[in-house]
């Protein structure tokens, strides 16, 4: 009786947040709402040493949600394109053709021209994600999971990214463009210590 009616509990919380994120505008602010309002839930489990139960896990699951989701939105604003262009090559590319062949699939202007973009503006999108998530997240801790999470999600996205190039051409006509991952690593670690202090 009394789980019943904490997850009715449970389920009425989750709703009602999710009815006033609806409200909020831009997406990427509802999600902030619905982050933050999570969390502090789940901060009181925890701060309660109750977090071995099936509320505690459904509620960290819609967390996880939220931030799955903002992270593409926060991402998707400072390299949509880069993104886009992935997710799409990855489906025209394959490791069973030629070079010639994968180039013959791919706008290759496009991957010079996405390569250069990231070359000039990379280092001000990952400052500005980390202003982003520094002015967004009222639980430091959490935040800075967060910024982790979209330093490694955009890391992933790059590393695809080069090996689609490395599919379409053994040796680059753009390869000054290519940022080496290392650099892009020691940028990141710059912010990630800038936010613990």
């Amino acid at each position: 009786m009394l789980d019943a009616n904490a997850a009715k509990l449970r389920e009425s919380i989750t709703k009602l947040l999710e009815q006033i994120a609806k409200l909020i505008t831009p997406k990427k602010q509802s999600l902030v709402f619905m982050i933050n309002s999570l969390d502090l839930i789940l901060n009181a489990f925890i701060g309660a040493k109750v977090t071995d139960c099936e509320d505690y896990r459904a509620l960290k699951t819609v967390l996880d949600t939220h931030v799955t989701e903002y992270i593409k939105e926060e991402l998707s604003q400072y390299y949509g394109k880069l993104i886009e262009f992935i997710l799409v090559a990855e489906g025209q590319v394959s490791r069973n053709s030629t070079h010639m062949q994968n180039q013959q699939r791919i706008q290759a202007g496009e991957v010079e021209n996405l390569a250069r973009e990231f070359k000039e503006n990379w280092k001000a999108g990952v400052e500005h994600l980390s202003t982003d998530v520094t002015r967004s997240f009222s639980n430091l801790a959490s935040g800075q999971q967060i910024l982790q999470q979209i330093y490694t999600q955009l890391i992933l996205y790059y590393n695809r990214f080069t090996q689609i190039v490395r599919l379409c051409w053994k040796d680059p006509p753009f390869k000054n463009n290519l940022i080496g991952p290392q650099v892009i690593l020691v940028e990141i670690k710059k912010y990630s210590k800038d936010f613990a202090n």
